[in-house]
C-alpha cells in the first residue's frame, strides 16, 4: 500500500480472490503471478502480455519479489510467526 496498491486489492488478495476492478498493469501482473503459482510456468501470450508492458527487467522484478514473498511466507508459516499486534487478525485465510 506505500508504493499505491489499494486496499481494496489488498483485501481480495488477503480473501484469495480477483478483483474486477484493476488497471490493465495490476491485471498482467496478477494474472502472470496468478499463472506462474499454479503452473510453475506461464504460457506464450501470458508472458507476451507482461513483456509488452514491463519488459525483460521488469518480468524479472516481478518474478523475484513474487518469489520472494513466496519464499519468506513459507518460512514465517512453517515458524508459525504471529503477526504484528499493530496488523490486527486476517478477516480471511488467503486461498493460495
Amino acid at each position: 500500500m506505500k508504493h499505491g496498491l489499494s486496499l481494496e486489492i489488498v483485501n481480495a488478495l488477503t480473501e484469495g480472490r480477483r478483483l474486477s476492478s484493476m488497471s490493465e498493469s495490476e491485471e498482467t501482473v496478477y494474472d502472470f503471478c496468478d499463472e506462474l503459482r499454479r503452473n510453475h510456468s506461464v504460457t506464450d501470450p501470458t508472458y507476451a502480455r507482461a513483456l509488452s508492458k514491463f519488459g525483460e527487467q521488469g518480468i524479472i522484478e516481478i518474478v523475484s519479489a513474487y518469489g520472494c514473498y513466496s519464499y519468506l511466507s513459507m518460512i514465517m508459516n512453517m515458524a508459525r510467526t504471529p503477526l504484528p499486534k499493530s496488523a490486527g487478525p486476517l478477516r480471511s485465510p488467503c486461498a493460495h
